[in-house]
Parts: structure tokens; sequence; C-alpha cells
């Protein structure tokens, strides 16, 4: 029997340091993570103080954890930093079910958020001001679905395993149907030497950041570091200034 007085509850971190190998890492805070620490304690607690359901079912509580690489061994937190609490699971054809404070949700999210920040960080231009990037994953013979994996997949991977990095996803068993039927398509209209030919057709339509692509994951990961930064802090202006309740899909 545990004795009631005997039972402590530890506080909490919101972030979770890991190195390659996935092994968690102790790191000395720095005014970086204690802000992250702040913000996502803020957006944790506000959420748990709504009613958010899903077919009437409780979907909480829920609590934001960013979840960090080191894959420089510097230990700076510069790489990952997305969270994944239980609803992020749910499919998003369940997801207008979801209901808050009795209300129904709508969706909103960034466009081309990757592309865009990539294209900023490289060139001081927003993509949105350059009429070529105004839809990166808009790529003649294949699918919007299609070219938005194939370029996630070309920012965190290398010349060497980028073939079996696109080839593993659309092969994988949990990948989307209409992704995968998407791919076949595409594999269809560009015939012998597809793999290359996909690659290629997404560099040329997205030229002014080719250079980010085939750079490794670590690379990837920062440009996911900085996108999961925006995210956050946008969301927790939402919340704590405009009393904006929402849930973090990222």
């Amino acid at each position: 029997l545990i004795v009631e007085e005997e039972v402590t509850e530890k506080i909490r971190s919101h972030i979770i340091f890991l190195d390659s190998y996935s092994n968690h890492i102790e790191y000395v805070p720095t005014p970086y993570t204690e802000r992250i620490e702040k913000i996502m304690s803020e957006i944790s607690a506000y959420t748990n103080a709504q009613d958010i359901s899903l077919d009437a079912e409780s979907l909480l509580p829920i609590y934001y954890m960013r979840q960090y690489r080191d894959y420089d061994f510097q230990k700076e937190f510069r790489f990952g930093g997305r969270s994944y609490p239980t609803h992020t699971s749910i499919r998003k054809t369940d997801r207008p079910r979801i209901m808050i404070n009795g209300e129904p949700t709508v969706s909103h999210d960034y466009s081309s958020s990757v592309p865009s920040i990539v294209y900023q960080r490289m060139t001081g231009t927003r993509r949105d001001q350059v009429e070529e990037l105004v839809a990166p994953y808009e790529v003649q013979g294949m699918t919007r679905k299609v070219a938005k994996r194939i370029v996630n997949i070309m920012l965190n991977s290398t010349k060497s395993n980028v073939h079996k990095g696109i080839s593993g996803h659309f092969n994988h068993a949990k990948t989307d149907l209409e992704e995968k039927q998407g791919f076949k398509e595409a594999k269809e209209h560009f015939g012998e030497g597809y793999l290359d030919k996909m690659i290629e057709a997404v560099a040329e339509k997205n030229k002014p950041i080719s250079q980010a692509f085939l750079q490794g994951s670590a690379w990837g990961q920062h440009w996911s570091w900085i996108e999961a930064n925006i995210v956050y802090e946008t969301a927790h202006y939402l919340m704590m200034t405009l009393d904006m309740p929402l849930l973090i899909v990222h």
C-alpha cells in the first residue's frame, strides 16, 4: 500500500533532449530553455482549462513536451523542437468533429511553411513575394501531397540516401493511401529513372532554395527547429494575449 502522504509528483519538464541514439541528455538551462519551459507550461495550463472533446469524449489532459536532438554534439538546442501530444495522432478526417468549449472548430495552417522559412533565411526575402515560389508543391507530374513529401525528404536526406528515403516512405504500410496512389501515378508519368526525374522536377520548381536540399537530417531538423519556434510562439500569443483556445497540430 502507498500512504497518501508519501505520494509526491515531480515537476515535469516540457523539454526532451536526445542524442543521435535517442538517449536522454542532461543539459544546463539557458535563456532559450527557460523561455521554452515558460511558454509550453502556460500553453499546457491554458489548454487544460478548456473543455476539449471529440465525439463527446474528452481529449484532456494535454501536455506539450518538445523534443530536441543533439545532432552536432554541442548540447545546444538547434535541432527539432516539435511536440507530439496524443491529439496529434487524430486522423485529419476526424479533426473537424473536435469541439472546444462546446463550439465547433476550424483548421488554420501555415502555407508551405518550411520552404517559406528556408527561402527567407537564404535570401532575406519572403517566399510569397517571389512569383515562382508561390506554390512550391505544385510540381508538374505529381500531386501536391507527393511533392510536399518529396520536398521534406530532400530537406532531410543526403544524395546517398534520398532514393531510399522516398521509396521507403511511399512503400511503407502506414503511408496514406492517397499519397501512395499519387506516387504510383507519378511513377507512371516519369517512367524509367522516375526517382531521379522526380527529384530533379522538385529541385527545378524550388530552384531558389535547391542548395538546401540533400544536406542531411541535421539541416532538415534545423529548419524544423525554426518552424517549431514560430508555431509555438504564435500559439502562445493567441492563447495568452487574445484568449483564443486552440489545439496545436505540428
